[in-house]
């Protein structure tokens, strides 16, 4: 049986239509220790319009399910109930964020949060800074994700720090046990910051 990177690499091949060799691929089991049912695999190709990224989340007997369409959330919601996760709150905000973060967008980024900023010594935020003043516009944007939940309904909303150098402000709205719609919008255009990790 092929293994889980073998799957993804298989499946991404196949979708974008390209050889083998030029598929990419990252266990992301670390980064999602919580996920039982399924081991996370990010698969990337380049080409002259740039970098394509997808996530794959493949089972144990080889049945895999395909993000990558902001669009389209019944995968999501999918995965979430075959690892037996109640939503919203069935994982600590953060990680539910950076899952829906990466499952429909790519994982290559960071939640904002304070602990994301509190873990800053002052060389190390510099390498993320245009400006001197830029330091505070990327405090204000490390605000933990917030979450409402009401009896029908729930709210998820927080920032991502992209690639790129901007950030997106994500809002994620629900029904219990399930996700409704997933929005985001630039709320600090790109090559604002310097995003130190970039290969």
């Amino acid at each position: 049986m092929a293994t889980a990177i073998e799957t993804a690499r298989q499946q991404a091949a196949q979708l974008w239509d390209v050889p083998l060799a030029d598929v990419l691929a990252t266990d992301l089991s670390a980064d999602f220790f919580w996920a039982d049912e399924h081991t996370i695999v990010h698969v990337a190709r380049f080409d002259d319009s740039g970098r394509h990224d997808l996530v794959i989340a493949i089972t144990k007997d080889g049945d895999s399910l395909i993000f990558g369409d902001p669009d389209d959330l019944s995968m999501i919601n999918r995965f979430f109930d075959r690892e037996n996760i109640a939503l919203p709150e069935g994982l600590p905000v953060h990680r539910f964020a950076t899952a829906i973060r990466s499952f429909l967008a790519g994982p290559r980024g960071l939640v904002g949060s304070t602990t994301f900023f509190d873990g800053m010594a002052i060389p190390r935020i510099e390498r993320w800074l245009e400006a001197p003043g830029d330091e505070d516009l990327f405090r204000r944007h490390c605000r933990d994700p917030l979450l409402e939940v009401r009896p029908d309904h729930w709210q998820l909303e927080f920032f991502f720090f992209t690639e790129h150098g901007g950030i997106e402000l994500w809002r994620v709205t629900g029904r219990p046990d399930s996700i409704g719609d997933a929005t985001v919008s630039d709320a600090v255009p790109a090559g604002t910051f310097r995003f130190p990790w970039v290969d």
